[in-house]
């Protein structure tokens, strides 16, 4: 990760996510709605089909890399999945978006052909997960975006430059697999099918997997999880 390019953590506040995603791509279908319990019936209090998860939770716990899979990319999967290396600190949350989006949006109705975001993909899809990063970490537009979205919400802001311990991941299906998306990682995590073909239900199972190991370690440990949503048009 390139420490001199810095960007304002975000907050896990769906509003921002939500502001940033419809800037990004010039489109209102996109809603996007904390999840406040890690199970099935949750998706019915959603305003929309959920099509990205995102899980905040903190990266002080060694359980977590313990626990994790293989860190080498399977090239096979980045063929399928579009993946992007995390190249500005405290960057986290608006890679997390930028995984859903990419391995979501497949035609104009989720992105207008004027968009910010339909120009990436038509640029960057065939990038490799480190140069779409450092095109992120270059881009005028994009890094404006997370200025404003990461000076943005309730809280009091924090400066660039500050540790922060709380880490985005982003969970999306593709083809009928699921896969935990983590910019600091050097590619896609398959966790499996999509079981029943519920995306919601199959990332909740996984989640609370996650959740778990977590808790193995520490009795009380925060995290948010918030749901990336469409409605019809």
């Amino acid at each position: 990760m390139d420490d001199e390019v810095t960007c304002p953590p975000f907050e896990s506040n769906p509003d921002i996510i939500a502001s940033f995603v419809s800037d990004l791509t010039e489109c209102e279908r996109w809603k996007c709605a904390d999840i406040f319990s890690l199970d099935a019936e949750s998706e019915q209090y959603l305003p929309g089909k959920a099509v990205a998860i995102f899980l905040l939770y903190p990266m002080n716990t060694t359980a977590v890399e313990r626990n994790g899979r293989s860190d080498s990319p399977d090239e096979e999967i980045l063929q399928q999945v579009v993946f992007i290396k995390q190249k500005m600190k405290n960057s986290c949350g608006p890679v997390a978006v930028m995984h859903a989006l990419c391995n979501v949006i497949k035609d104009e109705t989720l992105a207008t052909s004027t968009s910010w975001m339909h120009n990436f993909l038509k640029n960057c899809r065939k990038f490799t997960p480190d140069e779409r990063g450092l095109y992120l970490s270059k881009d005028r537009m994009f890094n404006q975006l997370c200025q404003v979205y990461g000076n943005s919400g309730d809280s009091e802001p924090l400066e660039s430059d500050v540790n922060v311990l709380l880490h985005f991941v982003c969970y999306v299906e593709v083809d009928k697999r699921l896969y935990r998306l983590d910019g600091r990682k050097s590619g896609p995590e398959y966790l499996g099918p999509v079981v029943g073909n519920s995306f919601f239900t199959t990332t909740m199972f996984h989640c609370k997997q996650f959740v778990d190991i977590l808790l193995a370690e520490e009795s009380s440990v925060e995290f948010n999880a918030m749901a990336l949503c469409v409605v019809p048009s």
